[in-house]
């Protein structure tokens, strides 16, 4: 039987926004006699980032007054040496007082727990003291502290210990150690400046659908919130309910769709309006970068909030059918942070019950997103303890994702060793240019660009992809028989021929069905200078070659070249690197200018 207990905690937040700092590791668990727990090799490595993520919350660089809530995911505490750590840094004079930090701890055996549930202001529910735990039971709970200052000057660190709930599949197949099967739940309540509540509440992972008694997940904890005392006649509210997952599938149809039953199935007193589902995950890899599986860390808003859900702000999506793959969420609204790999999430919540239902109140859930990397030696544009743009995630993922050497699969010796070299320079380049330019690089690269997909790169697909994967391989050819330079140029490059001291400004684009509706958007994007000559490279939608039939019949201006894509990769044949230059400058009508 579960237990709803309710925790008032003297502490007050601010009327309009909250700061928030999630960690999102990468969590390397061994099976240490049947115990899920980080290793000795791992365990340091994975506090001082955790040290890392306090002091990232310490400096609270998301522009509230200090970090209310820091988050850490299922299993990322390390035992007691972890919980150790954490209070040793928030016990410090730079930790400010009223703040929580919620986490989860990886598996401790019966002693360990036993020795946590000692600790002075430690909190455990009756029936889940460790006499109630056997022998060769895992401890898989989540840990809430709490700092506070009291009358005399003493700081006060509280903690609150809550048990999973029941196993996950994994935790039920573990043969040599079953897991203890939590009892309680907590409900923290806590107050507002103006006079208000804000109550919120955690959840390890599995407990969000797996079978608690008569229901499922989510809905025997609000049958039992239903029936709390002082419920009824007017209900109670939940603010926030973080979930703390080491997911694997965080887009499976069972979790998402209890997040949207959560908001609209019928528990009339407890009031869900003005609620938030964070669904806090692991990292699919300790680098960033794109990740088939864990990541997908979101806030998950009731359909009634008032939030903007258009356009692609920094750092995360509102628009997120694409990058989830599903639309389960119907018409919840969502904060879906982009970076799926190892980093570091810094922002400030404006909480729905902060927000008026007026025209001028409407905003976006969030504001900044910082995001760090979780080492600071990692260096890369998605983890810049910035803002991210979306078009500055999107092209870094997809060149992550890009295979582009097979592409290349006919070139050797020599020549692949030129191709090799080209492409990690101009990929490189890519990598680190700021927004404008990337933005400006897919309008000009895609034919058909609409205005709605310039202003929502979450919308963005295959023909995106395309487009990319267009330039790359361009820039990379011309290099090979050029000097090319892709900072600052006017479209995508340009061309600084050695012998007369010219300049050719180069302008790749694809997205079209036609060659003829390439070069039109080209000259759209690009008019040009009088002084300088434009080369466009035209991919068509069937990679046909570009004739004279596909040039303009009336030509004006002399100083526009046009080259197709497929001529330029009919270049690759080249046995010699003299051979493939020579082919490479008469594909683009070059010559020996």
């Amino acid at each position: 039987m579960i237990e709803i207990k309710e925790e008032q905690v003297g502490i007050n937040l601010p009327l309009n926004e909250i700061g928030m700092v999630i960690m999102q590791p990468f969590v390397e668990l061994c099976h240490d006699h049947g115990l899920y727990r980080w290793s000795d090799k791992k365990k340091k490595k994975q506090i001082e980032r955790i040290i890392r993520t306090i002091e990232i919350a310490k400096k609270a660089e998301h522009g509230c007054e200090k970090t209310h809530f820091t988050i850490f995911p299922e299993y990322s505490i390390p035992g007691l040496e972890g919980i150790q750590k954490i209070e040793e840094n928030i016990r410090s004079n730079s930790w400010k007082e009223g703040t929580f930090i919620i986490g989860g701890v990886d598996g401790l055996t019966k002693s360990e727990y036993y020795a946590l549930c000692q600790g002075i202001n430690t909190v455990v529910h009756q029936n889940n003291r460790p006499e109630k735990v056997r022998n060769r039971q895992m401890i898989n709970c989540c840990i809430t502290l709490v700092k506070t200052i009291n009358e005399k000057g003493d700081v006060i660190i509280r903690k609150w210990i809550q048990p999973k709930l029941c196993p996950s599949w994994q935790e039920e197949n573990n043969i040599s150690h079953d897991m203890f099967e939590g009892k309680c739940v907590y409900v923290f309540e806590v107050s507002i400046v103006n006079g208000g509540v804000f109550r919120f509440m955690s959840l390890v992972c599995y407990n969000w659908i797996g079978p608690l008694g008569s229901a499922s997940g989510i809905f025997t904890i609000l049958q039992k919130m239903n029936a709390l005392p002082g419920a009824k006649p007017y209900g109670k509210p939940i603010h926030l309910i973080l979930v703390l997952q080491n997911n694997e599938e965080p887009n499976h149809p069972s979790f998402l769709n209890n997040v949207y039953r959560f908001f609209n199935d019928k528990y009339p007193f407890v009031i869900r309006d003005k609620s938030i589902v964070a669904l806090v995950n692991n990292a699919g890899d300790s680098y960033p970068g794109p990740c088939k599986k864990y990541g997908y860390s979101s806030l998950v808003f009731s359909p009634n909030s008032t939030y903007i859900t258009d356009g692609s702000p920094p750092s995360y999506a509102v628009v997120t059918k694409i990058l989830r793959g599903n639309e389960i969420l119907q018409t919840c609204k969502e904060a879906l942070f982009r970076e799926n790999g190892g980093c570091i999430h810094s922002f400030r919540l404006f909480h729905p019950q902060f927000i008026d239902r007026t025209p001028e109140s409407r905003r976006r859930p969030l504001r900044p997103v910082l995001v760090y990397a979780l080492d600071e030696k990692i260096k890369d544009p998605r983890t810049s303890g910035e803002q991210v743009p979306a078009v500055v995630k999107w092209i870094n993922d997809k060149i992550d994702l890009i295979d582009l050497l097979p592409f290349f699969h006919q070139c050797t010796g020599q020549l692949s060793n030129l191709i090799e070299k080209t492409l990690d320079k101009v990929i490189k380049e890519i990598k680190w240019r700021d927004e404008q330019f990337l933005t400006k690089m897919m309008v000009f690269a895609t034919a058909d660009m609409t205005e709605e997909k310039q202003k929502n790169v979450d919308i963005w697909a295959e023909k995106e992809n395309r487009s990319l994967e267009t330039v790359i391989y361009s820039l990379v050819m011309s290099s090979c028989s050029n000097v090319v330079i892709i900072r600052n140029a006017p479209g995508h490059a340009c061309i600084k021929q050695k012998k007369y001291g010219s300049v050719i400004d180069i302008v790749v684009v694809s997205g079209g069905v036609t060659h003829e509706q390439n070069i039109a958007h080209a000259k759209k994007c690009c008019p040009g200078r009088k002084e300088r000559t434009i080369l466009i490279i035209s991919r068509d939608q069937n990679d046909n070659p570009l004739t004279d039939r596909d040039k303009p019949i009336h030509e004006i201006e002399t100083n526009i070249k046009y080259c197709g894509f497929y001529n330029l990769r009919g270049c690759l044949t080249s046995s010699t690197l003299e051979e493939i230059r020579e082919k490479i400058l008469r594909s683009m009508g070059i010559y020996n200018e």
